[in-house]
């Protein structure tokens, strides 16, 4: 590997690290939005949400949802609706 191409490698690297991710985004958001027991709310529910997707990882539903494709397509199209709705709802809010 020449020098080059690893320079360019650590310095796309450190700009990857960085920047915030969307979770840290939220939980700046809500902190400044709404005082810092929002914000360890926000902390709170984003590592349950860590744990549980990776439970589900672990229990390997990619191959229950491989065997129910249709049934996927539900899920995924019940998922799209759930974000939209919530999308309005954020646009509805005071604030």
């Amino acid at each position: 590997m020449s020098l080059e191409l690893y320079a360019a490698y650590v310095l796309a690297c450190i700009v990857i690290i960085l920047v915030p991710g969307p979770t840290v985004t939220l939980i700046i958001a809500n902190s400044i939005r709404h005082g810092s027991r929002a914000g360890l709310a926000n902390v709170a529910g984003t590592q349950a949400g860590l744990a549980v997707m990776i439970a589900i990882v672990g229990i390997g539903l990619n191959t229950l949802i491989s065997g129910m494709g249709h049934w996927f397509e539900w899920v995924r199209l019940i998922g799209a609706a759930y974000l939209i709705w919530m999308g309005v709802q954020m646009f509805r809010s005071k604030g």
